[in-house]
């Protein structure tokens, strides 16, 4: 039995990972299923919606700037005006 942690898309601090290898085991007992069970803190379970809302936030706040910037010359603003 091996114990580990298993990094997907937004993982920080990663998932347990379990691997059972099993040797010289007859075939119909292999097939009887099993359950792991393991507890997560709440601050685990939030860290990835918030990194969620935070890209999406971030993604908001570069639009809205870049919606305001003003990349014009103002030699042309002048020649229209005169």
């Amino acid at each position: 039995m091996e114990h580990s942690l298993y990094f997907s898309t937004m993982d920080y601090m990663g998932r347990p990972c379990v691997i059972v290898k099993k040797s010289n085991v007859v075939g119909h007992l292999h097939d009887y299923p099993f359950q792991v069970s393991y507890d997560f803190s709440a601050q685990g379970l939030m860290i990835e919606p918030l990194y969620a809302v935070g890209v999406i936030f971030i993604c908001y706040l570069v639009a809205i700037i870049f919606g305001r910037l003003d990349l014009r010359f103002k030699d042309e603003d002048k020649k229209k005006n005169a």
